[in-house]
């Protein structure tokens, strides 16, 4: 929690270092925001320019992420209709398994909606 700055006070000299140098980057700029294509820290201002002219998309997976059964999705609680769904509009990459067994997902990409999801759910709810 940042403390009140107040200027000739005494406050800011009570400040440890780390409190003064959280103050001084709270003041010099915005936060930043995620990217939600790559993932990559921006300004607000910057991140339009970024998603039409620099963004490559997601990274590929790396080859030790865990891909998941559906199984494992439901235990998630997910229903397998949503999942379709979110695979077939390209919001979670998978794998057709090659003896039969089924799609694997990508664990980063359920979770990822889940969350997104269970946000977006807590903000509507409070608005009301």
């Amino acid at each position: 929690m940042l403390t009140t700055f107040t200027v000739g006070g005494s406050n800011y000299r009570r400040l440890s270092v780390a409190d003064k140098q959280r103050e001084t980057r709270y003041r010099a700029r915005p936060p930043a925001m995620r990217c939600p294509e790559c993932g990559l820290a921006l300004l607000p201002r910057d991140m339009l320019k970024h998603l039409a002219d620099r963004c490559e998309g997601r990274e590929p997976a790396h080859p030790s992420e865990r891909w998941i059964s559906r199984g494992d999705v439901a235990a998630l609680g997910v229903c397998e209709r949503n999942v379709e769904r979110w695979a077939a509009l390209g919001l979670v990459r998978y794998l057709d398994a090659e003896d039969g067994a089924g799609r694997r997902y990508l664990l980063r990409d359920v979770v990822l909606e889940v969350a997104l999801r269970m946000r977006r759910k807590r903000l509507t709810a409070a608005c009301r």
